[in-house]
Formats: C-alpha cells, structure tokens, sequence
C-alpha cells in the first residue's frame, strides 16, 4: 500500500489552516463574550450603587438596603439601593453559590454600625466570619428591622425578574459594542 505523500502533506496544511481558522474565531467569540460580561458587571454596579451626593449626608430619610450576602463560611455585609442585583453582581465574579441572608431598609451608617460591633469578625473588607455569634447577630438584626424572609414563590417571581432584565441587558449591550446577533462559537 503506498501514500502519496504530497497529498497528504497538502492535507495535513489544509487541516492546519482550518484549525487555526477555528481558534481565531474562538478566540474572537471570548473576546466579544469578555465585553459583554465586562460591560454587564459595569452596569450592575451602576445601577447598584449609591449616589456620591447621598453617601455623605446623614439624612435618615435617605435610605438603602442594608444586606447580608453568604458564601461559605463568610457573609458580606454592605448597602445597596438594589441588593438583589447587588447578589447577582457579585455572583457573576465568584465561583462559590452566593446567598442572600435577608435586607432591610435602612442607611449607610447602619452598615458602618454593624461592621464596628462585628470588627472581630472581619475577614477582609466587607466580608466576616459567618460562625454562629455571627449568624445570632444577624438573625437578630433582621428580627429587629422587621425582616420577613421571601417565600419559594417570592424567590422565584424575583429570579425570573433578575433573569429577564439580564437578558435585556445582555441584548442591549451586544448591539451597543457591535457583536452581530447570530454571533455563535463553532
């Protein structure tokens, strides 16, 4: 049995140049993929953020949500005007299942009152050790602020809420960065 090996080096070049086609284009679709979810992470943290001319004033009628945000053996304790966008915003950055605790309505400083009585607790940041004199404080916290945890269909009626605006979201952007709309990874 004998090979033509022109032919099959032909082959070998034309299979080349086809994988390599494939991974520039691969490469391609990550990139436009990595805009989006930049862009999207960007917007979250927008709309959840606090206004500058608000964060400073001590107006108690100004008021934010106050929120408990659990990964692991860690809580993160911040405000936001949204903190279930908040909870998706952080998602996107962690690889660990995120869960929110609860919220209540209240102001920056309550934050700042928490995160001094738990300061033993503190990790890093905005994120504490979620043991149990942690947990009793917070469970305490939202008793006190009148905190009613979501039912099943409350969480559910709010994830497919959050899901359809990132959608949205993720629709508007890829027209606003130029990605074509049948743009796919082959």
């Amino acid at each position: 049995m004998s090979y033509n090996l022109d032919a099959l080096n032909e082959w070998v070049r034309d299979l080349d140049k086809s994988l390599n086609k494939r991974i520039d284009e691969i490469r391609k679709n990550r990139l436009e993929i990595s805009k989006i979810k930049d862009y999207v992470e960007k917007r979250i943290t927008e709309l959840t953020s606090i206004e500058d001319s608000h964060e400073l004033t001590s107006d108690p009628r100004y008021e934010v949500s106050v929120y408990f945000i659990r990964c692991l053996d860690s809580v993160k304790i911040g405000y936001s005007k949204h903190p279930n966008l908040r909870l998706q915003g952080l998602q996107t950055a962690n690889p660990n299942k995120l869960e929110m605790i609860g919220y209540f309505a209240g102001t920056k400083y309550d934050e700042q009152e928490i995160h001094e009585d738990l300061k033993k607790y503190r990790q890093s940041g905005e994120w504490f050790n979620y043991c149990e004199d942690v947990q009793k404080y917070i469970q305490e916290k939202l008793e006190s602020k009148k905190f009613k945890p979501m039912t099943p269909q409350e969480k559910s009626a709010r994830t497919r809420i959050i899901n359809n605006y990132s959608l949205a979201e993720v629709s508007k952007v890829a027209k606003e960065i130029g990605i074509r709309e049948n743009a796919e990874i082959k």
